[in-house]
């Protein structure tokens, strides 16, 4: 059920595990909020990319993360379990930028 996630991973990147968002609450710029400060901790630590893993079918994310920047590297298929939500495939997906100090947020 793993391995396919195993599988996708971008050398050299600041990997950002997770992001979720009660359904409520999407459309109102929490999710770019939580990247753009994954981003600032992937400055300070001097990294210069951030890669995530999303499913294809879950389309508002991975909307988001193009608009964002991020373009998709590699594909795995889902193992299907009933533990997982999504079925189709999971995309690694990167945004590179460049190195600078991280910005202080309000």
């Amino acid at each position: 059920m793993l391995a396919p996630f195993l599988a996708l991973e971008e050398p050299g990147s600041y990997f950002v595990a997770g992001i979720a968002c009660y359904e409520k609450w999407r459309g109102v710029g929490i999710g770019s909020w939580l990247l753009a400060e994954a981003e600032d901790r992937a400055r300070s630590a001097s990294f210069d990319k951030l890669s995530l893993i999303a499913f294809d079918k879950n389309a508002g994310a991975v909307r988001l993360y193009e608009r964002l920047g991020y373009e998709t590297k590699a594909r795995s298929t889902v193992v299907p379990s009933e533990a997982i939500r999504h079925g189709g495939d999971l995309l690694l997906m990167v945004r590179a930028f460049e190195y600078r100090e991280g910005r202080k947020r309000n």
